[in-house]
Parts: structure tokens; C-alpha cells; sequence
């Protein structure tokens, strides 16, 4: 029987990214494209990208204010004049529902938030809850109901929160910590508030001053278990509780702890911008999800000698993206940190459904009989691929593909490729048609609101209220045959890259010949990261061959 035709494990993943974000479906009866005025006829082609101006601003807030109240009887309202604005916007030049960075600011100028959590959010009658806020520290720490958190708060941020001006401010980055044992408990016993211990401990404001502008937010779980056994516990960690609340950046979140927050970070980099590391030792139970950090700049609070920099070298990460240092450099580390952006390319190893989403590929199902997955994603514009999103995978049997213009132009007709073979149709939910109406690939995908924020069959931003997910475009539950040739296509190999890679590839062989394991070790791994070359998969079997006879594990520990 041919790997097709094997049984497959249909995968949760987008459930498990909803359960870590809170991301939520819309309510069945929403209102969906169908129930919008008739489309106007086309405008001639104008510049796609400039700033709103300020009348544009007036017309346009207000009517998303309305239509992003999940609480306001006036939605649906509100949905029909949005999309009527932003019609009138795309006729003057200004598609905003492409460009993501001018969206995401009218977002930012017309989102809503939940309470913010103080005292009065607690029953009376509730005696075993808690929300304290700590004016010293600007801490607010919260024990009510299954919520254990604390918070720590921008200066002034709490005046701005009273007095309704956060829309008239920037939204803050976000730290999120996760806390040790040591902060959950003593030889006294279990601390009553761990997040504020973990904040002061490692994020003191006394000495940090950059904390003026950031929150730090720390969720608390029992016995400082974000993970178990070598699996991350997504509902431990609620991002949902603390944006759905506060005026945080969603480009600018940095995840800052130890082992666990490692596992977290090769499960879901998705929601970071970086990653700061506490730990010297090498954890994962499998060095192949390293990978899944190549999109995150990394803080490792150590030196680059110790297991974890062996770790993070065996993904082969790109080196400008990892620095070693003590807590003296966070500072002008965060200050410089670049905000998140999805990858173009990346590769993407899958253990178990906690490692299903891959930035904007989902994956759907996996083969029993693979022990890890793995995805090779990349969107080209060449010649023979033109606006292509390129997928080779081993022991994936189905994804989900999300799109915007920040990964492919959507203005042009989209093509996938999976594992070599042009995906020829793609069946997209509608109202009318849960099962999908077929669409012949390559095509062009209208962005709508309902789509952006919206979406029906798939999650709602809207309804989340995790206003960094902005993907207009879902191609659903696409089946991959097979798996990609173990042969690399070398067609499109730059040229600098293969002289990179011969280099490396030809001084590690004298190193080798000459005694010089760890150095040839060391060369051989800088081939490899050097890119797709046709030296580089003898250098990835050299480089396994090596870690064994210079006394490294897999897991890069020596």
C-alpha cells in the first residue's frame, strides 16, 4: 500500500492554537459577504499603500469602533458601513485590507477592550478570589476564579486606562515571563502571588527603566508545569486574558524564560517577535524542532560554549539572529528588537499536535508511521514560479494555507505547489456551501472584511479579539499525496550561496582529514546553514556523523 493510502491522524492544531490565544469562532448566525451592497465597479489601478488622511480617519474609526463591539446591538450595522468605507477608500487608492501595517493601525485607533482587572470585577460573595494592585511596583496580581497572573504596567498606563485615552496612544510591547519553581514556592510553602515574584526577580523596575514603556506579564501555573512530559500546556499560558484586556502590541510580544519556555517557543513562534532564553542546558526532546525558531531573534543568558548554543547551532539557525549575553544587554537588545514578521521561508519539524501550526500553514494530518514531520515552506516569484507558495513535506497528509500580501501578492493569481505538484483546486467554505466551492488554482482571492476579521469556517479575529491575525485569504483542507523527493531541486540554487557552501564544505574536509573533528564539525554546520547548495545534504550527514564522534549528543550536549 502507497504512503497516500495510509491511515492518517487527523490533527487539531487549530484547536490548540485557539486554546493558547483564545482565538474563537463566530457565532453561526453571523452575517457573512452575501448580506453586503453590491459591489462597485472596479476603480482604475492606483498605488495600493498611503498613510489614511485625517478626514479619511474621522469617517472610518468610529464605523470599526461599532463593528468591533461584540457587545454593540448595532454590528451588523456597523459591518455594512465598514465595508462601504473601506470600498470608498479602495476607489481613492487605499486598499487597506492589504496593507497590513495601515489596517492594523485604524485597528489599534478603534478596538475594544475588556475590563481591566481590579477589585471591583470580583463578587462580593466570592471570598477565595483576589485582585491586588501594587502601586509600588505597578503590579497588578490576580487569583480569581481558575486565573492566577500578574501584570506589570507601563507608567501612567493605568491614568490613560481611566480616563478612555488608549486610543489615542500606541499600543505597548509585552514581555511574557514564565516563572520557575523557585517563584511558585519556598521553604515555606506555596507564595501567594508567583507572577509578582518572577516580574521582580528578573524585571525589577528600580533597575530597569525600559519597563517604563513594556508590560511584563507572567501567568502562574501549579509547580511552575508550563510542560509535561516534554509537551506544552497551552491553557497555562492565556495570552487571550491579557490583549483582550490591555493595549498591547501584538507585533512586539517577547517570550523570556527557561526550558519550558523554549518548548513553548518551538511550538508557537508565531506570536512572538523574540525570544530570550534562561537556561544554559540543551531540553527538547528532539533537536529537529530547533528549526522551528528561524524566524525568532534570540537573547540566550548564557555563553555560546554551553549546550543550549550546541542546541541552537545543530537547527542551523542564522547566526545574526542569536546573541549570547547577561541581563546588562536585555535592555538595548529589546529597544532594537524588530517587530514580527511572518517568514517567507522557513522549515518546520512537527512532534505532536502542539507543533501543528506553522506560522500560516496548518497542518491538518500527519502519517502514523512518521515519527517527525517536516514542512519546507518558501513563496517565490520566478519565472517558472510565478506568486508560487512552494511546500515540500514528509508525513503531512493535509494543511490548511493562510495568505496576505506579506507573503505572496494577492492582487495577482496565487499559486501552491505542494511536495512538486501544482495544486490544481481548492474548495473555499461559503454560507451557501459549508462543503466548499470549487476554485480552479492558480486565482485571485478578493480580501473581504468578513474574511479579514470575520471568518466563518475557520477563526474569528473578530470574535477573539487577537487583532495580530490578519489573514485575509484561507485555502482549507488541501490533501498532500505522498511525500517531496529526498533529492533537493537545485535549479534555483544563487550562485553566491553555492561558493559559500564549497568553501565551507572544502576547508571542513581538511580539518577532517587532518584530525580536527570539532573544527570540521563546526565547518561542516556552516555549510549547511549556508543554504540550499548541492554540498549541502553531504554536509548535513557529516555533520551527524561528527556530533557522535566529538562527543556530542543529538540534543547537542557534550
Amino acid at each position: 500500500m502507497g504512503p497516500s493510502l495510509r491511515p492518517v491522524r487527523a490533527v487539531s492544531t487549530l484547536a490548540v492554537l485557539a486554546t493558547l490565544a483564545g482565538l474563537a469562532a463566530p457565532s453561526p448566525t453571523s452575517c457573512r459577504a452575501e448580506d453586503a451592497p453590491p459591489a462597485a465597479p472596479p476603480a482604475p489601478e492606483a498605488p495600493k499603500h498611503r498613510p489614511l488622511d485625517p478626514k479619511e480617519k474621522e469617517r472610518l474609526l468610529p464605523v470599526l469602533r461599532g463593528y468591533f463591539d461584540l457587545d454593540s446591538s448595532d454590528s451588523f450595522k456597523y459591518r455594512l458601513q465598514a465595508i462601504g468605507e473601506l470600498r470608498k477608500l479602495k476607489e481613492t487608492g487605499l486598499d487597506l485590507l492589504a496593507d497590513r501595517e495601515a489596517l492594523l493601525k485604524a485597528v489599534y485607533g478603534a478596538r475594544h477592550f475588556q475590563p481591566y482587572f481590579e477589585k471591583k470585577l470580583i463578587a462580593r460573595e466570592d471570598k477565595n478570589s483576589e485582585i491586588l494592585y501594587d502601586a509600588s511596583a505597578n503590579v497588578v496580581n490576580v487569583s480569581w476564579e481558575d486565573r492566577r497572573l500578574s501584570i506589570a504596567l507601563p507608567a501612567g498606563y493605568m491614568e490613560l486606562a481611566k480616563g478612555k485615552k488608549l486610543w489615542g496612544v500606541e499600543p505597548f510591547p509585552a514581555i511574557v515571563t514564565l516563572h520557575e519553581l523557585e517563584d511558585f514556592q519556598d521553604a515555606k510553602g506555596t507564595r501567594k502571588f508567583p507572577g509578582a515574584e518572577v516580574i521582580k526577580r528578573r524585571w525589577d523596575r528600580k533597575t530597569n527603566k525600559l519597563l517604563d514603556s513594556w508590560f511584563v506579564y507572567a501567568p502562574v501555573a501549579t509547580r511552575a508545569q508550563f510542560v509535561v512530559d516534554g509537551k506544552v500546556q497551552p491553557a497555562r499560558v492565556p495570552l487571550a486574558e491579557f490583549w483582550r484586556r490591555y493595549h498591547v502590541d501584538f507585533d512586539r510580544l517577547v517570550l523570556d524564560g527557561g526550558a519550558d519556555a523554549l518548548a513553548f517557543a518551538v511550538s508557537q513562534p508565531s506570536f512572538y517577535a523574540g525570544l530570550i532564553l534562561r537556561t544554559r542546558e540543551a531540553t527538547l526532546p528532539s533537536k529537529e524542532l530547533v528549526r522551528n525558531l528561524s524566524s525568532l531573534p534570540i537573547y540566550v543568558m548564557a555563553s555560546n560554549e554551553c549546550p543550549i548554543a550546541d542546541l541552537l547551532r545543530s537547527g542551523n539557525l542564522s547566526p545574526d539572529k542569536i546573541t549570547y549575553g547577561g541581563p546588562e544587554g536585555l535592555a538595548e537588545w529589546l529597544a532594537k528588537l524588530p517587530r514580527r514578521t511572518p517568514p517567507k521561508s522557513f522549515e518546520w519539524t512537527y512532534r505532536d499536535d502542539s507543533h501543528g501550526f506553522a506560522h500560516y500553514v496548518n497542518v491538518e494530518q500527519v502519517d502514523p508511521g512518521t515519527d517527525l514531520a517536516t514542512l519546507k515552506v518558501e513563496a517565490v516569484d520566478t519565472k517558472d514560479d510565478p506568486n508560487t507558495l512552494r511546500i515540500a513535506s514528509k508525513g503531512v497528509r493535509g494543511i490548511t494555507v493562510f495568505l496576505s500580501d506579506a507573503i505572496l501578492d494577492l492582487d495577482r493569481p496565487v499559486r501552491l505547489v505542494v511536495n512538486g505538484q501544482p495544486v490544481k483546486e481548492v474548495r473555499i467554505p461559503t454560507q451557501r456551501q459549508p462543503e466548499g466551492r470549487p476554485v480552479a488554482m492558480p486565482a485571485k482571492f478578493e480580501r473581504t472584511l468578513d474574511d479579514t476579521f470575520d471568518n466563518q469556517f475557520q477563526i474569528s479575529t473578530r470574535a477573539s479579539q487577537y487583532y495580530g491575525w490578519i489573514w485575509p485569504v484561507v485555502l482549507p483542507k488541501i490533501a498532500v499525496r505522498g511525500d517531496a523527493s529526498s533529492e533537493p531541486d537545485l535549479k534555483d540554487v544563487d550562485p553566491q550561496v553555492q561558493a559559500e557552501a564549497d568553501k565551507y564544505f572544502a576547508k571542513a574536509q581538511e580539518k577532517e582529514t587532518g584530525g580536527d573533528l570539532a573544527k570540521a564539525l563546526e565547518l561542516y554546520r556552516k555549510a549547511v546553514a549556508a543554504g540550499l547548495s548541492s554540498v549541502k545534504a553531504k554536509a548535513e550527514a557529516k555533520v551527524k556523523e561528527l556530533e557522535g564522534k566529538v562527543g556530542e549528543t543529538p540534543g547537542g550536549d557534550k
